[in-house]
């Protein structure tokens, strides 16, 4: 699975709509497999890890449960305060091979509140054409693709590791076939 894209809307602190370019990028014909987000404390990291969980895993992932929230009250407390709308969504573009062809997926994750109820709609497709029977059945797919336990494994949170205190990285892998060279 390579990830390519991340959209987040009126996610948590991101107001309106955020685009995050995940693919990897060639220097002098190298390809660079890590992404890496840095920032002051509370500048929206973990938001991002988060975020690629939740539109992977919906109710499944572990960002709610690990502020041990249920997963409806999760949703509310992820839309934006200041938003003027209501819409929030998290969609998550990746490649993946199977048999040897490689297909492009988009997964959608959006929710709304409606006075106490959160009404949440996953929409996906494959290759750029929507398919109804992978958005109803998505959950299953998910773990033929890349198994939830594997999520960790590929994204790290090193908190003030990286930076040192007051400050934070997280490194987001890419996927390649080969590790890269002589970085710029």
């Amino acid at each position: 699975m390579i990830l390519e894209e991340l959209r987040l809307h009126n996610f948590c602190l991101y107001r309106g709509s955020h685009v995050f370019d995940l693919r990897p990028k060639t220097h002098h014909g190298s390809t660079y497999p890590i992404i890496l987000f840095g920032g002051m404390n509370g500048a929206g990291k973990t938001t991002i890890l988060d975020a690629v969980q939740l539109g992977l895993y919906g109710a499944r992932s572990r960002a709610g449960s690990r502020i041990g929230k249920a997963y409806e009250d999760y949703l509310r407390e992820c839309v934006h305060r200041g938003a003027s709308d209501q819409e929030t969504s998290v969609s998550i573009s990746f490649r993946y091979v199977a048999d040897g062809a490689e297909h492009r997926y988009e997964v959608w994750r959006g929710w709304s509140l409606n006075d106490k109820t959160v009404r949440e709609r996953v929409k996906v497709t494959k290759d750029d054409v929507p398919d109804q029977l992978l958005s109803e059945h998505w959950a299953d797919m998910v773990e033929d693709l890349i198994p939830l336990g594997r999520v960790d494994w590929c994204c790290w949170n090193l908190g003030g590791l990286v930076n040192g205190p007051g400050k934070a990285g997280m490194f987001l892998p890419r996927s390649t076939d080969a590790p890269p060279r002589n970085p710029p």
